[in-house]
């Protein structure tokens, strides 16, 4: 346990640099801790929980840094939201809001009928549960989760004071926040900006400041891929960082390829909200060889595979549900503001994924626990229907291709025997034009009512990250 965050060392870096917003102002770590200090003023009394809309604005990053320091419990909310809906105010009993008003100013508004639930002294941080719905659920993450996790990115990224970070995800996202959290916890420099990657400003601010690094999810690396990223040069960037879901282990060979030629890194991560929420990386000298892995545990945690009855799953490649021990690993859920005043809960964190472990060390997922269906006695994994089906589609969309790109060059009106002696070059076993035997083959495993053998990791279709469709993607962080 610590008493402690970094939100109240920032005046230990003195003079160097801590946030650059996008109009230019900029704000050392000293001016950073006054500008918290004087938002905090407007926390007077006993502590009350306070909701922060946090946009990527200084305003917003000044009254979450001022509730941290203040030890004041801080729910992390989208801009705008709290007018919209007022359940998470009301469940909770918030005190204050922090949000923009009419006139365009950012200020904390008192809440219409605030209460003073009980709140326990290491409570810090209150986040929605990925993909919750229906009535309000938080995390609840204790000063030495987000200490302890900040520190751990920090040391696996290999984060110094000389690093500018740009926002590239909203801060209210856990993701997004951790990459605030982790610079400055050491000194780095974060670059504030509300544009998004798939604007120019955004690209604009990136070079002129000399970004060393980008946090994306799958989504910002389709983006990357339509705008020619990979075509360009970025002489400061150092490294990327990607999560909040399964990324195709193609992209992940073709971004480990590129930054390998660039000098750069690339690193594939693993987490989830409950855990503050890093859990796992894989380091990038290992990422050509397990592009389909989440890898390993972060610095300071760790993971064990169980069978359904709690028993150690000890072999390699043998299918268990990921368990996660660390420092942060969330104090528990909430549901009412009397939740608000429990302790921590059990010291390790199920996620839910089903996962294996390789034999170098590195963990890769194959579906979710919630994600298997018994049907006749047999347990079958709707993410690996989900992925054999994609593979088939793919399969049908390549093969598509390359007989247009035959019809194009004439090779479609090559003689029968001669396209016959081509079948097992331009069209390998799967690909394209298939012989009725070949289908059957491969539709056999549905016709026989079980699912088709998982792919070996590393293969097209192996588990990795997120594997399984929306319903992981919303857990990955």
């Amino acid at each position: 346990m610590t008493d402690t965050t970094f939100a109240v060392r920032l005046e230990s870096f003195g003079t160097r640099l801590a946030i650059v917003a996008d109009d230019g102002c900029f704000w050392s770590y000293a001016q950073l801790a006054a500008a918290a200090d004087r938002a905090a003023t407007a926390l007077q009394g006993p502590r009350q929980l306070v909701i922060v809309e946090a946009a990527n604005r200084i305003e917003c990053v000044c009254a979450y840094l001022a509730c941290l320091r203040r030890s004041w419990p801080v729910v992390l909310a989208e801009p705008g939201s709290t007018a919209r809906d007022a359940r998470i105010a009301e469940t909770f009993q918030a005190g204050l809001v922090f949000r923009e008003n009419e006139d365009g100013g950012w200020t904390f508004q008192t809440l219409p009928g605030a209460r003073e639930p009980a709140l326990h002294p290491e409570l810090c941080l209150l986040l929605s549960t990925s993909g919750s719905t229906g009535c309000p659920k938080l995390v609840r993450l204790s000063l030495t989760n987000i200490e302890k996790n900040a520190l751990a990115i920090a040391e696996y990224l290999g984060i110094v004071a000389a690093d500018k970070a740009i926002t590239a995800l909203p801060l209210f996202y856990s993701y997004g926040m951790s990459v605030l959290n982790s610079h400055l916890a050491v000194g780095a420099t974060v670059l504030l900006s509300e544009y998004s990657v798939a604007q120019d400003e955004f690209w604009q601010r990136f070079e002129a400041e000399g970004a060393t690094s980008l946090a994306g999810v799958p989504f910002s690396f389709d983006v990357l891929e339509r705008i020619g990223f990979r075509q360009r040069r970025y002489p400061a960037l150092r490294y990327l960082t990607q999560a909040g879901g399964r990324l195709p282990a193609e992209r992940v060979l073709a971004y480990a390829e590129w930054a390998r030629a660039q000098g750069k890194q690339m690193f594939v991560m693993y987490g989830q909200t409950e855990a503050a929420p890093r859990m796992a990386y894989v380091p990038p000298a290992q990422l050509h060889a397990n592009p389909d892995c989440i890898g390993v545990p972060v610095p300071g945690g760790a993971f064990e595979l169980v069978e359904e009855d709690g028993t150690p799953v000890t072999a390699a490649d043998q299918p268990g549900e990921l368990v996660y021990r660390g420092p942060n690993v969330m104090m528990g859920y909430a549901e009412s503001a009397a939740d608000l005043a429990r302790g921590a809960g059990p010291a390790e964190l199920r996620t839910g994924d089903l996962a294996c472990r390789k034999a170098n060390g590195n963990y890769y997922i194959v579906g979710r626990k919630s994600r298997f269906s018994k049907i006749l006695g047999l347990r079958i994994s709707l993410d690996e229907i989900e992925r054999w089906l994609e593979q088939r589609g793919e399969a049908r969309r390549r093969g598509r291709r390359r007989q247009a790109d035959r019809r194009r060059h004439g090779a479609a009106r090559r003689p029968r025997r001669i396209e016959a002696g081509l079948a097992g070059t331009l069209w390998p076993a799967g690909i394209g034009r298939r012989s009725a035997r070949a289908r059957s083959a491969a539709d056999a495993p549905l016709r026989q009512g079980r699912p088709p053998r998982r792919a070996a990791p590393g293969a097209p279709g192996g588990g990795r990250g997120a594997a399984g469709g929306a319903a992981l993607a919303a857990r990955s962080v």
